[in-house]
C-alpha cells in the first residue's frame, strides 16, 4: 500500500493553508497560487528552497515555528513581496547562519520577525538582520545573546517593539539601541543585567526588566522629554527606589520582589543606610541628596506602585503624597508593623510644619502579609477617596467602643471611610467584631474569614446593611451565638462554610440571596420560612459536610 503523503491532510479555506503535526520534512508540492497564510508549524522541516516557495507572490503571513529548519536557499524569499509577518521561531538557525547573511533583505513589506528559541548569539543576529527596513515586530527571546552592541539593530531602523527576554544578556553596550529612535516596547526580561548607569531612551513606551539581577536603576542626566509610560524593575535585587528621568511620564511602575528596605538611602540615619549612601553615591556618581530631591519632584503622574514583597519597615507617608496621580499602591507582603506618619530627615522643620499629607487621589491600598495591628483613624483624611483596602493577613484590632475611637494609633475603625467599597480583613485573628467600627461606610464586600472563633456583636453591621452585597465568613468555627446579623436588604452572596451553625440566621430572610455556601457546618434542619424567602433569587447553593435529617432536605425540590 503507498504511503499517504501527509501534505494531503492541510487544511484548506479560501486563501490560508493550516499544515500542522504532519511530520513533514519539507514543504507541500504544488501549494496553491493564491495562498495569503501558510501555516506549517511543529513538524520536521530542515529547509527552506525556491522552488517550494517562488511562486506564492500574494503570500502575507508564514509561519514555519517548531521545525528543524537550518538551511535557506539563498534567493528562496526572494519573490515573497507581500510577506508581512514571518515565524520562524524555535528552530536550528545557528547553523550556517553566516551563509544566511541578507537572506530576509528582499522582504521589502515585512513587519513582524519572530526569531525566537533559536539558539542565536550576538553577532548571529546582526547577521540575520542586515538590512530589513520595513521591520516593525522582532522577538529573539529565548537566545543565547549575551551582549548588545553598538550597531546591532543598525539595520532594523523601523523597529517599534523588541522583545529580548530569556536570554543571558549582561552587558549593553552605550549606543546599542541609537539606531532604533520609534522603539516604543523593549522586553530584557529573565537576562543576567546587574545595573542601568545611565538610561538614556527617551522614545520608550514600556520597558521590561523584571528578573534581572539589578541593583539600582539610574539616568542620565537630561533635559529630554521621556515618553516612558510603564517600568518593570520587579524580581530583581534593587535596595532604593529607582532614579527616573527627571522629565518623565511614568504611570505604571513595579518594584516587587526586590531588597528594598527604605526608599531611599537617606531615609534613616542609621550606620547601615550611610553606608549604603555612601555606596549608591560612588556607583551612580550622584550627589543622593539632591537627586533624592529631584526625584521626588517629578513623579507626578504615577498611577499605580506596586513595592510589594520588600522589605519595608516603615510607610513612606511622605514620598507617596508627592505622587498627586496615585490611585493604587501596593505593598503586601513587607515588614510593616504600623502606618504612622514619617518625614524625610532632610525636610526643614518649617517645611515639615507646613507640610500636609494627603493621598486624596487614592483609591486601592493593598499590604496583606504584613504585621500591622492598627489602621490610624486620620487615615481616611489623608485618603478620603480610598475604595478598596486589602488588610488580610495581618493582625488588626479593633476599637471595643467609641471611646476607645478617641485614642488614636491602639486600634482600628473604619468608621468615616465614606468611599471605602471593598475591605478584606482575612486571617486576622479578629475576636469580636463590636458595633460601629463600619459607621458611615458604604462597604459593598466584605472579607471576614479565616478568623477562628470571630463573634460578630449586635450592631457591628447596621451601618452597612444597605450597602453590603457580598460577605465572606467562612472557616471561622463560629456558633449560632455568634452571628448577629442585621437585616441585611442587600445581600446576594454570602459564604458561612466552615463554621459550627446549626441553623442558617432568621435574619438573613430579608436577603435577595443569589449565591449561599453552607458547606461544613453542623445543620440539620432548614427553616422552611427561610426557604421561602429566597425561592425567587437563589440561583447557588452548596450544602455538603453538614448531618442533615433527610426530609428536611425537600425545600431543594423548590429549585428541580
Amino acid at each position: 500500500m503507498a504511503k499517504t503523503d501527509p501534505a494531503q491532510t492541510c487544511v484548506q479555506h479560501l486563501s490560508s493553508m493550516k499544515c500542522q503535526h504532519l511530520a513533514m520534512n519539507s514543504l507541500p508540492s504544488s501549494l496553491p497560487d493564491n495562498l495569503k497564510t501558510l501555516d506549517v508549524s511543529h513538524n520536521l522541516i530542515w529547509e527552506l528552497r525556491s522552488v517550494s516557495i517562488s511562486h506564492l507572490h500574494e503570500l502575507e503571513k508564514f509561519n514555519i515555528e517548531h521545525n528543524h529548519l537550518e538551511t535557506i536557499e539563498n534567493g528562496a524569499l526572494n519573490t515573497l513581496l507581500q510577506l508581512r509577518s514571518l515565524n520562524l521561531a524555535s528552530n536550528r538557525l545557528y547553523k550556517h547562519y553566516s551563509s544566511h547573511k541578507g537572506v530576509l533583505d528582499s522582504l521589502h513589506n515585512l513587519k513582524r520577525l519572530n526569531l525566537a528559541n533559536n539558539n542565536l548569539d550576538s553577532d548571529m543576529v546582526r547577521c540575520y538582520l542586515s538590512n530589513i527596513t520595513s521591520l516593525v515586530s522582532l522577538d529573539l527571546a529565548w537566545n543565547s545573546i549575551a551582549i548588545l552592541f553598538s550597531g546591532m539593530f543598525d539595520g532594523v531602523p523601523r523597529l517599534t517593539e523588541l522583545d529580548l527576554s530569556n536570554n543571558i544578556i549582561a552587558e549593553i553596550e552605550r549606543g546599542a539601541f541609537d539606531s532604533l529612535q520609534y522603539l516604543r516596547v523593549l522586553n530584557l526580561a529573565f537576562n543576567a543585567i546587574s545595573c542601568i548607569s545611565s538610561f538614556d531612551l527617551p522614545q520608550l513606551h514600556l520597558l521590561n526588566l523584571s528578573s534581572n539581577s539589578i541593583q539600582f536603576f539610574h539616568s542620565q542626566t537630561s533635559h529630554n522629554f521621556y515618553q516612558l509610560r510603564k517600568l518593570d524593575l520587579s524580581q530583581n535585587s534593587l535596595v532604593s527606589f529607582p532614579i527616573l528621568p527627571e522629565n518623565n511620564m511614568v504611570q505604571y511602575l513595579n518594584l516587587s520582589r526586590n531588597n528594598i528596605q527604605e526608599l531611599f538611602p537617606l531615609s534613616n540615619q542609621s550606620e547601615e543606610n550611610l553606608k549604603m549612601a555612601s555606596w549608591y553615591e560612588t556607583i551612580a556618581d550622584v550627589d543622593l541628596s539632591s537627586t533624592i530631591e529631584n526625584i521626588i519632584s517629578h513623579l507626578t503622574y504615577i498611577i499605580e506602585l506596586d513595592l510589594s514583597y520588600n522589605q519595608l519597615t516603615s510607610f513612606p507617608w511622605q514620598f507617596l503624597s508627592y505622587i498627586s496621580s496615585l490611585k493604587n499602591v501596593n505593598m503586601a507582603e513587607n515588614c510593616l508593623h504600623s502606618i504612622t506618619e514619617v518625614f524625610h530627615p532632610q525636610m526643614s522643620h518649617q517645611n515639615a510644619k507646613n507640610w500636609i499629607i494627603s493621598l486624596r487621589s487614592l483609591r486601592i491600598l493593598d499590604i496583606h502579609g504584613n504585621s500591622i495591628s492598627h489602621i490610624p483613624k486620620r487615615l481616611f483624611d489623608l485618603m478620603p477617596e480610598i475604595e478598596q483596602i486589602n488588610l488580610k493577613n495581618n493582625d488588626i484590632r479593633f476599637c471595643r467602643s467609641k471611646e476607645d475611637d478617641t485614642t488614636e494609633n491602639v486600634c482600628t475603625t473604619f468608621s468615616g471611610a465614606r468611599h471605602l467599597r471593598y475591605l478584606n480583613l482575612q486571617n486576622n485573628r479578629i475576636e469580636h467584631l463590636p458595633p460601629n467600627v463600619f459607621q458611615h461606610t458604604p462597604l459593598y464586600s466584605l472579607d471576614l474569614s479565616d478568623n477562628i472563633g470571630l463573634s460578630i456583636h449586635e450592631g457591628a453591621l447596621t451601618e452597612v446593611q444597605h450597602s453590603l452585597q457580598i460577605m465572606s465568613l467562612k472557616r471561622n468555627l463560629m456558633k449560632d451565638s455568634q452571628t448577629n446579623l442585621p437585616c441585611l436588604k442587600w445581600l446576594k452572596t454570602l459564604d458561612l462554610s466552615g463554621n459550627r451553625l446549626t441553623v442558617i440566621p432568621a435574619s438573613l430572610q430579608c436577603s435577595a440571596m443569589e449565591s449561599l455556601n453552607l458547606q461544613h457546618n453542623a445543620l440539620r434542619l432548614v427553616d422552611g420560612q427561610t426557604v421561602l424567602a429566597w425561592v425567587h433569587s437563589l440561583q447557588w447553593v452548596l450544602i455538603s459536610g453538614n448531618p442533615y435529617d433527610c426530609c428536611s432536605l425537600r425545600w431543594l425540590n423548590l429549585w428541580l
